[in-house]
């Protein structure tokens, strides 16, 4: 199965590294589980749609919609990456703000921890707000 990185590798455009895997990146300890990216918001829908075409090619699952646009899609390579283009509660300003607040690791560019409790706060998902907490309780506890 092909490497997330090599993927990644093929995105010309900025993108930030949410969801659990980014807390692994900030050194949390976390269950694994997929790579979330979001992909500028920025982009028209067809900029985003070539943008992932480049890089997943025949690995892009089908695409989930809103609004009528591309909103997301899956990428099959190991882990799985979940492209956004649009995060629940989120906006462009959010993506400005965690993009040049980033760290930078060797996947990309990862949220950093505020955005990434914002994101998850903001997504209104109990499993999301589960994650918040635990999140929390950890950055807590390493004080």
């Amino acid at each position: 199965m092909t490497p997330v990185e090599d993927v990644l590798a093929k995105f010309r455009h900025r993108y930030i590294i949410i969801g659990t895997d980014a807390l692994r990146l900030h050194g949390i300890d976390w269950e694994e589980g997929d790579l979330d990216i979001w992909l500028d918001p920025n982009l028209s829908d067809d900029e985003w749609q070539a943008a992932v075409d480049v890089a997943a090619g025949s690995l892009r699952k089908p695409w989930k919609r809103a609004g009528g646009l591309r909103a997301s899609t899956r990428i099959a390579c190991s882990p799985p990456l979940d492209v956004m283009r649009e995060v629940m509660g989120c906006t462009a300003d959010d993506f400005e703000k965690a993009f040049d607040n980033s760290l930078i690791s060797f996947y990309g560019n990862v949220a950093p921890l505020s955005s990434i409790l914002h994101i998850k706060r903001s997504a209104k998902r109990l499993k999301d707000y589960r994650h918040a907490i635990k999140l929390a309780r950890k950055l807590l506890n390493a004080w």
